[in-house]
């Protein structure tokens, strides 16, 4: 179906019942912002993390990009769809690849069975076979080989792979539930946090303060005292039945050292 009879369905009335606004709020809304799509006027969605965790996050976003180009805010000054980041620095951090899954360049991370470059590339490029795809991953061969070239300059040759085997290759799942399934389960000695708080931002956070006990030791390395770094201080934990010894490193701010913080925009 067009799109505009894919809408048809969603009256006022419905549309109204499944948000909980009244009709005339709604009205009103789409008045304000469909008038942003005259000449000389411009509008701009920004949005976070409630969105694009949501259930259904993926259309979420999608039917944003739909209404600014109906609008026609797309290219425009003050237009645009901006995602805002949910931490500080965030950005920063996957550009610089300090996620586990990925390289510089938001390649992935080769894998131990990826023992040679044509068995990385042949896991990790896509392939589609609708010639209208953008699938712009098609070129990982040429980002993976100019980030090899970027490594090891004149080293980096096609007989040699490019280097590629000097890349460490990733040997299990080191996401954060599985780091954290590993300390429960005793399998990991100690933790050196940075700069979160897993004790009360991870998705089972009673479970992982209980995986904090299980440790030989932890360093908690922050601005100040984190609930992390004081699990062992809970009403409901004994500490005198842990083992985990506790070292707490100062940090400094961002605004105490040199470089930049990078969400959605750069500063």
């Amino acid at each position: 179906p067009t799109l505009k009879e894919h809408f048809s369905r969603y009256t006022l009335e419905k549309v109204s019942g499944t948000t909980g606004t009244s009709p005339e709020m709604i009205v009103k809304i789409a008045k304000t912002y469909g008038a942003t799509g005259q000449n000389g006027k411009s509008g701009t969605i920004m949005y976070a993390m409630g969105t694009t965790q949501h259930t259904v996050g993926t259309q979420n976003i999608r039917t944003y990009a739909m209404l600014q180009l109906l609008l026609g805010n797309m290219g425009v000054a003050g237009g645009g769809i901006n995602a805002l980041r949910g931490e500080s620095n965030v950005q920063g951090s996957t550009d610089h690849a300090i996620l586990f899954h990925i390289i510089p360049g938001y390649l992935k991370a080769p894998r131990s069975e990826n023992q040679t470059l044509d068995q990385y590339l042949e896991a990790w490029t896509p392939m589609s076979k609708d010639p209208k795809s953008a699938n712009w991953w098609q070129h990982t061969p040429k980002y993976m080989v100019s980030l090899l070239k970027a490594f090891w300059g004149d080293k980096a040759k096609k007989d040699n792979e490019f280097c590629y085997q000097y890349l460490p290759k990733v040997g299990a799942n080191y996401s954060h539930i599985s780091l954290f399934q590993a300390m429960y389960d005793g399998l990991t000695k100690g933790l050196i946090c940075m700069g979160q708080n897993p004790a009360v931002g991870g998705p089972n956070a009673y479970k992982e303060r209980k995986a904090l006990q299980k440790l030989d030791w932890l360093v908690g390395v922050d601005l100040w005292e984190t609930e992390t770094a004081a699990f062992w201080d809970d009403p409901d934990v004994n500490s005198k039945e842990i083992k985990t010894e506790v070292f707490m490193l100062p940090a400094a701010a961002s605004m105490e050292k040199e470089g930049s913080i990078k969400g959605e925009f750069q500063h």
